[in-house]
């Protein structure tokens, strides 16, 4: 253990950071936000509730934490865009949280007489449909498609399960009624924007090379 922390301290550090910085502030934003704005649209009502996929949807953190390690161990640079990708599309999406407060209609569960459907009213139950526009499930997973689509490192065994998984956790999100079809759009962009343009500016040449020097 002791010698798995010191091969991997940089990964372990960047990786609490993010996930635990993002989970403190996505629940702290929601104790000082009453108004929300409803975002469904008129197709949302076309998607079918498949209350199966609740198990995809649960694997999104410890699937993104599995990835952002594939990535760390093959190729440290694709990493570190990977990390300054992260940080600065979540920073945008808090701005989004508070300055458009966003809230989406779903299902109704207030009992259940399954597993699939107790696992649903706990997910429903600790997670309000609130601050989902954009998603950040399919934030995150649209900059890890991109991140493993730019690591050619990465063999094909790995990386199309990855893939795969990433965009079925993404469609989960609509399935479940977590969340509905402008909040994937909205990640998406957000997500392009961050990976292929934001993190490639000259700004961010002097923070790649002071975190490579600690990687």
């Amino acid at each position: 253990m002791k010698k798995f922390i010191k091969e991997n301290s940089f990964y372990l550090k960047t990786i609490i950071l993010i996930f635990v910085s993002n989970a403190i502030i996505y629940f702290g934003i929601k104790l000082f936000i009453n108004n929300y704005n409803l975002v469904n649209i008129p197709l949302d009502d076309k998607i079918p509730f498949i209350k199966e996929f609740i198990y995809i949807y649960m694997i999104w953190y410890p699937f993104l934490i599995f990835n952002y390690y594939i990535i760390y161990k093959s190729n440290k640079e694709k990493y570190i865009k990977l990390v300054l990708a992260t940080i600065t599309s979540l920073i945008m999406l808090y701005i989004f949280f508070i300055l458009y407060p966003s809230k989406v209609i779903r299902p109704d569960i207030n009992s259940y007489n399954d597993l699939t459907t107790f696992i649903l009213y706990i997910v429903y139950k600790v997670d309000s449909p609130t601050n989902c526009f954009p998603s950040g499930h399919c934030l995150l997973c649209f900059t890890l498609i991109y991140s493993l689509l730019d690591n050619q490192t990465i063999s094909n065994k790995l990386k199309m399960p990855a893939l795969i998984i990433n965009i079925l956790i993404i469609m989960s999100t609509l399935f479940v009624k977590q969340h509905v079809i402008l909040d994937v759009i909205s990640a998406f962009v957000l997500a392009t924007i961050n990976y292929y343009f934001t993190v490639n500016l000259k700004f961010f040449n002097q923070i790649k090379k002071k975190m490579k020097s600690h990687a």
